[in-house]
């Protein structure tokens, strides 16, 4: 079953090294293999954001780079991730913090709200990548994060929040794995929930 990850499309569920993702959207990229932009389906731990809102220097980016390094020991070529930059931009504006180029990360807020309405909850709030307000402003130790009932809000860069992981794929990855897929390991509902789901998009 070759080139199967060409049939996923924004909202499937998909696996990868154990760990479930939602795709949020696919890339087209002609001579080269598609790519999917995932976001963890639940939070895959929990971290402090920092010292700071800065997510480039942050323990939150250390915990998603410990993350991705387990991955790897569970079997995802990390190598043939799809590098994306993320802007670091503040709420407020504020670009101090630049861009940065990671293999994964979590979200920012301009792309949790372009993905607003793929999202699903997670059962625990989480951290997303990006900061109240510039650090020379006096709420400047705050930053992002998403509710379990979906809403945004703002916290302590001290507290402890989940760690969601959103990473790009190539299609490639998923032809070994999912290509031999033996559907007698996947739970009975999740192959009817998916099957009416599809039933669902054709009628």
């Amino acid at each position: 079953m070759k080139k199967y990850a060409v049939l996923h499309e924004p909202g499937d569920i998909v696996t990868l090294a154990g760990t479930r993702f939602v795709v949020l959207d696919v890339e087209r990229r002609g001579s080269l293999p598609d790519s999917l932009f995932l976001l963890a389906l639940e939070s895959v731990g929990a971290s402090e954001f920092g010292s700071s809102n800065n997510y480039a220097e942050s323990d939150l980016k250390k915990a998603v780079d410990k993350w991705l390094e387990d991955m790897g020991k569970r079997g995802l070529d990390n190598a043939k991730l799809i590098p994306r930059e993320i802007d670091l931009t503040t709420l407020d504006g504020s670009g101090c913090y630049g861009k940065l180029s990671v293999k994964a990360a979590p979200l920012t807020l301009d792309e949790a709200r372009e993905y607003a309405d793929i999202i699903p909850n997670a059962e625990r709030w989480c951290w997303l990548a990006t900061g109240w307000s510039g650090p020379s402003k006096s709420d400047g130790d705050l930053a992002l994060y998403v509710d379990s009932n979906g809403d945004w809000n703002l916290n302590g860069c001290s507290s402890s929040s989940g760690i969601r992981p959103a990473l790009k794929a190539p299609s490639i990855l998923f032809e070994d794995s999912e290509a031999g897929l033996d559907l007698s390991k996947i739970p009975t509902d999740d192959l009817l929930q998916e099957i009416h789901r599809r039933l669902a998009e054709k009628a």
